[in-house]
């Protein structure tokens, strides 16, 4: 089945705003023979309008999180290059993966994984930005955090963007 993609507020990448990535394995994600995964790449303004963009969709092929997790990583720099004028960006992109924070710091050691065709895509897709000067920093957030832990061991930014990305991957799967 063709896998589905969806936007959020016209899906263009904002600069200057934290990128927040998650993969789902959606409400059956124990059982691997009816697992369906989603992933999603968001980012948002904390104002009164709350305003959001990103993207979010459905995992083609096999269905594991570690690989919508990817799937969300690929959009997200898919976006990056995309996008007209990012030339000497920096774009912070944060992930409560550490499979996928682990894989940029080590890519050779990643592609030769299971999921190793997927880390040879995203070392492709990486050399755009580089070439474009354009900067990425990736960024390890806790995940699940509850409100007690804000401004301990996550802040409030870092927490309802990784909670919205969170939610959308699940809509995705």
């Amino acid at each position: 089945s063709q896998n589905k993609m969806y936007d959020i507020q016209g899906g263009v990448i904002q600069t200057g705003i934290s990128m927040y990535l998650d993969g789902s394995g959606g409400k059956y994600t124990k059982d691997a023979r009816i697992r369906r995964c989603g992933w999603a790449w968001v980012q948002y303004i904390d104002n009164e309008e709350y305003p959001i963009w990103g993207q979010y969709g459905d995992l083609e092929g096999i269905q594991i999180v570690p690989r919508s997790e990817l799937r969300a990583l690929h959009n997200a720099f898919l976006s990056i290059i995309n996008r007209e004028g990012t030339n000497g960006e920096t774009f912070r992109i944060c992930t409560d993966c550490k499979y996928v924070i682990k894989g940029m710091l080590d890519i050779g050691k990643a592609i030769e994984s299971s999921n190793g065709d997927d880390w040879q895509t995203i070392k492709e897709i990486r050399k755009v930005p580089a070439a474009n000067d354009i900067r990425i920093v990736m960024v390890k957030v806790k995940a699940h955090t509850s409100e007690e832990q804000i401004g301990t061991i996550i802040s409030r930014e870092d927490r309802v963007g990784n909670d919205l990305a969170d939610r959308y991957a699940g809509r995705g799967a």
